[in-house]
């Protein structure tokens, strides 16, 4: 009997997922992730492209009105123009007066972190002002020992009245695209799909398999942010899931969908399109986010957005 203790407990020291718990999160983590936010934050500041070069990963999803594929180019491309135009003695025409992480939340799942959080950014264009608040959602990976930043859903806030102001020009020689990378493990990617359309199967069936079904695959940590920036545990944006293309593509189909993978996490973006005739009804963007849990992929948090 104390040999069957003994091994027993030896199974759940080498492997955490062995009696289907997760793995404890860890502080070192949770703080190494908060020092890159902040690092970020500062870099926005200063106009240092360093952080994004070394923090971003280079497949970066970020999502608001639409989907982007390239931010952390765009952003490398504008803080090395304006770090020039810094150095030279000027003032540029674009200048972050401050910019702010608040309240960020971390829901670790091993190699995988969601992070709720707003930021404030009080900028100008050649003196004029303006505040622009965002609630996100923020997907990091751990790679080796530091950790990255795959993706990320906002809604943004405005200040009203919004000051006219041009596309950077540094960013617009880059325009945004919109045609997602290749993702390189085929079989996560397989798997998160066939995830996805199990449950949108399971939805159409209208017998509470989804529910059901929704049990077995979700965090108990799960966490989703509605339209309105408001960050909760409500379900309620799952109910909206598509199947995805049919099969991998190297282009959006019309901008409505597509799934990245980054190693133990996924994301899943697509639109919700607006019911014809109904003026209420808003087109909205919807990304969900897994992390793979030794061998099983579970939903830990989703977000939507209103598209311009």
């Amino acid at each position: 009997m104390k040999k069957a203790n003994l091994a027993l407990m030896l199974i759940a020291s080498v492997c955490p997922f062995a009696l289907g718990q997760l793995p404890s999160d860890s502080p070192s983590d949770k703080e190494q992730i908060l020092n890159s936010i902040s690092e970020i934050s500062r870099a926005y500041l200063a106009r240092d492209p360093i952080p994004f070069e070394r923090l971003y990963l280079e497949n970066h999803l970020a999502v608001r009105g639409k989907p982007v594929f390239n931010l952390r180019d765009q952003l490398v491309a504008m803080t090395r123009a304006d770090s020039i135009i810094l150095r030279s003695g000027k003032r540029p025409d674009y200048q972050t007066l401050r910019y702010e992480s608040r309240t960020p939340v971390i829901y670790q799942y091993g190699g995988t972190a969601i992070v709720t959080i707003a930021k404030e950014h009080y900028w100008q264009y050649r003196g004029q002002k303006c505040l622009t608040r965002t609630q996100g959602t923020e997907l990091w990976v751990k790679q080796g020992e530091e950790w990255k930043f795959a993706a990320s859903h906002n809604n943004t806030f405005e200040c009203d009245p919004k000051p006219f102001y041009p596309m950077h020009p540094a960013v617009a020689a880059l325009q945004s695209r919109a045609r997602p990378p290749v993702n390189t493990d085929l079989e996560a990617e397989r798997q998160v799909r066939q995830l996805i359309q199990d449950l949108a199967s399971a939805h159409s069936s209208m017998d509470g398999a989804f529910d059901e079904m929704l049990g077995r695959k979700i965090s108990d940590r799960f966490v989703s942010t509605n339209a309105k920036g408001v960050a909760g545990m409500g379900r309620g944006i799952l109910a909206a899931i598509q199947v995805p293309s049919p099969k991998r593509s190297t282009a959006f189909r019309g901008q409505a969908d597509a799934i990245l993978t980054y190693g133990d996490a996924a994301v899943y973006t697509f639109r919700v399109e607006a019911v014809s005739g109904r003026e209420s009804d808003v087109i909205r963007q919807i990304t969900i986010f897994f992390a793979r849990i030794g061998d099983r992929w579970i939903i830990v948090a989703a977000h939507e957005s209103s598209t311009d």
